[in-house]
């Protein structure tokens, strides 16, 4: 199962770029470094999300695979991770470059859901407001549990999202 499989099951297409720049991002600060899977995950980004988008990340050429990698420290064997490339790092420098061009947050819509730039991050977002406190904030998807939502409280830009890919289109695009 891909991560586009995975994302679509649960919200717009336009999720996977903000998971390639979280995971990218996280690479560029070490490109020496490779990383596990686990290094991606989080309460909001299970496992099967993150392999799935690693996979779409090699597949791509942003992200190589390394088996065998041993400790600095020790030399033991540490098992496998990924790394960012060279055309990874051109990658996340483009849509770091894009969203210098969003409109500031001012202007952001509070009726619909859209892209948020953090300075490091892109996130899919819509604007929530707590009725006990009035505390306001765009919160990065829904979820069961109150605990695990994260919350963006001061995004510097902002981007319409693009609307998701359908069956339809997809498959007129491969054909």
């Amino acid at each position: 199962m891909t991560a586009t499989t995975i994302i679509n099951s649960l919200e717009p297409a336009n999720v996977i770029r903000a998971l390639h720049v979280h995971i990218l991002t996280k690479m560029a600060t070490d490109e020496d470094r490779y990383f596990y899977t686990r290094a991606f995950t989080s309460d909001h980004y299970s496992r099967a999300l993150i392999t799935g988008v690693l996979k779409d990340l090699r597949d791509a050429g942003y992200v190589e695979y390394c088996k065998g990698l041993a400790c600095e420290a020790d030399g033991e064997f540490a098992g496998a991770g990924n790394g960012i490339t060279p055309k990874g790092k051109e990658y996340l420098s483009q849509i770091i470059a894009e969203a210098d061009d969003w409109p500031d947050m001012d202007t952001a819509p509070k009726d619909q859901r859209i892209l948020v730039w953090t300075g490091q991050e892109v996130y899919a977002v819509h604007w929530v407001q707590n009725p006990f406190t009035d505390h306001v904030a765009w919160l990065v998807g829904t979820a069961s549990d109150e605990e695990t939502q994260l919350l963006i409280e001061n995004p510097l830009k902002w981007h319409p999202c693009p609307q998701p890919v359908t069956t339809t289109q997809s498959n007129e695009a491969q054909s």
